[in-house]
């Protein structure tokens, strides 16, 4: 089995190490714990979430020290100290609050990528080898028809925008696109399981969704089936004391989430809220869950696009404690219709704050798609592909159907709660709709307001804009 480890093409090893005397085995050791320590913080395109807008990441002691093991003091002096250190670590740390913020100096945050192959033996014995064999036991491509939409629809946006800035982040935008396809079609494939919230992160959640419906394996188009509003369904299935206090194996904080402080108050916050929290149960999760909180509000079909701003600003009101945002608008609308959950949620991220909460029911998305769903799927169905994108589950056509069932299926026996689910099959259309213009529009246009400098932008890399560049020499007429 192969694994692919990105790092900055201007990390040279070998006059890092040249000025020590090491044997030829630990010299090849330490220049590997390097690459790897320094990966943790090299952004690239699969990784840029993990980072904030200076370029810091967090890294616990512990990780470095599992990674070094006895090499922690000789690697980490190597590359933080000295004149010209690698790694900058933020000095402003608070002991017991959170890891330290970690960054790569300028140089190697912004130079290009190299990537190191290593040969891994398979570890059948993991609980989710299952998923990491998709990508060893199926081929991935994209139709070259993407290619077509993506020139199409960068024409379009290149009338729309106006600034240098926001031209720079379109062609960025496209780029990074067509970088992750050729490492696809390169069989070039990252995957692995979050240490912290438990997802299983891969190439294919790094694509892009305009460019989803392209993605092809065994040469085979594939479909989505995945939960609607499934923050919201999964944060009601947990409002329940047995969820909480039970110490069996199962659907609990126990099995998901042991360690999480805090857990001793939880049931305080349940006590009196339990009429509003069977309303939020009972919510149509099982229809639109969006719409219906609009159409409350409104008094009318919401539009798509008050429909998509609500599910964002869900996002705010389950992890974002701020009371004065928390009335306005979007934000309003849910606190209105739930004000026991609004209460419920602002004591849990009072107690254990917002990261937690938030690895609380990824951990719990995790398990139930994970652990549950493509388990049941990949025994009924062995000989199925399938790929995951947190809350959704990625198919052929033919199994399509059969893994819809088994997922709602698993979902309601777990949750007792009728989820809503929906299958989506490809589209190949290569112009753009208007509604995908817009929005990628509007995305650049938000981003570029948020940044002094494109370069300011740790997300911005010249190897995107140069293939983007590269696209519309091939392409245009």
């Amino acid at each position: 089995m192969k694994k692919y480890i990105i790092y900055p093409e201007n990390l040279n090893m070998e006059r890092l190490l040249e000025n020590y005397n090491l044997s030829p085995t630990r010299k090849k050791n330490i220049t590997l714990k390097s690459i790897k320590l320094v990966s943790r913080l090299f952004i690239n395109n699969y990784n840029r979430h993990n980072f904030n807008e200076l370029g810091y990441t967090t890294i616990s002691s512990k990780y470095k020290k599992k990674l070094l093991n006895n090499d922690y003091n000789f690697v980490h002096e190597l590359l933080t100290t000295g004149p010209d250190p690698i790694i900058e670590i933020e000095k402003s740390y608070k002991v017991g609050e959170s890891s330290k913020l970690h960054r790569l100096k300028i140089k190697y945050r912004t130079s290009a990528p190299s990537i190191l192959v290593l040969e891994q033996q398979h570890n059948s014995k993991t609980s989710l080898s299952f998923l990491d064999n998709q990508f060893t036991q199926n081929t991935l491509s994209l139709d070259p028809k993407v290619y077509e939409l993506l020139f199409n629809l960068y024409n379009e946006l290149n009338n729309k925008i106006t600034t240098d800035k926001e031209k720079s982040l379109l062609k960025n935008y496209i780029g990074r696109n067509i970088n992750i396809i050729e490492d696809i079609n390169n069989g070039i494939y990252i995957y692995n399981k979050s240490i912290t919230n438990l997802r299983y992160n891969s190439t294919i959640t790094s694509i892009n969704k305009i460019i989803r419906p392209y993605l092809l394996c065994n040469g085979k188009t594939l479909s989505i089936v995945d939960i609607n509003t499934s923050q919201p369904y999964i944060l009601a299935s947990i409002l329940n004391n047995n969820f909480i206090i039970s110490k069996e194996v199962g659907y609990n904080i126990n099995t998901i989430y042991k360690h999480l402080g805090g857990v001793i108050l939880f049931p305080r916050f349940l006590k009196g809220n339990e009429v509003g929290i069977e309303k939020f149960r009972q919510s149509p999760f099982h229809q639109d869950f969006y719409s219906h909180v609009l159409i409350k509000e409104l008094g009318r079909k919401p539009t798509i696009e008050e429909r998509d701003k609500l599910k964002s600003k869900t996002m705010q009101f389950l992890f974002f404690n701020k009371s004065v945002a928390r009335d306005k608008r979007e934000l309003g609308y849910l606190k209105r219709q739930f004000p026991s959950i609004n209460s419920i949620i602002t004591k849990f991220l009072n107690i254990i704050g917002s990261t937690k909460f938030a690895y609380l029911l990824q951990r719990t998305e995790s398990y139930l798609v994970l652990e549950n769903v493509c388990k049941d799927f990949h025994i009924k169905y062995p000989e199925a592909p399938f790929f995951t994108i947190h809350d959704a589950v990625l198919t052929t056509a033919e199994y399509s159907e059969a893994l819809n069932d088994i997922m709602f299926d698993q979902l309601y026996s777990i949750t007792r709660i009728v989820p809503g689910l929906k299958i989506e099959h490809p589209n190949l259309d290569i112009i753009p709709s208007d509604y995908i213009i817009n929005r990628v529009k509007n995305k650049i246009v938000k981003r570029s307001k948020k940044i002094k400098h494109i370069n300011d932008a740790v997300e911005v890399f010249e190897y995107n804009i140069k293939k983007t560049d590269e696209l519309i020499n091939r392409l245009k007429k």
